[in-house]
């Protein structure tokens, strides 16, 4: 499991709620999928919905801002 495995998903992970819901619903296939370690993806999976969600909306705002 590399470093860069580990921050390409989580960047996807807050970038994408498809990803997100998979993570959440899929942690086993998730981790083989990117070849990162199972207890990585579950730790993705507990972070809270609503940070995630609160996240995307600041990084709108700031792109918004920027245009």
């Amino acid at each position: 499991m590399s470093l860069a495995a580990k921050q390409a998903l989580m960047a996807e992970f807050l970038d994408n709620p498809d990803i997100e819901a998979r993570v959440r619903r899929e942690p086993q296939s998730i981790a083989e999928e990117n070849q990162v370690d199972l207890e990585f993806v579950r730790w993705l999976s507990r972070i809270d919905p609503r940070r995630v969600h609160s996240f995307r909306r600041s990084r709108a705002v700031k792109s918004h801002r920027r245009h």
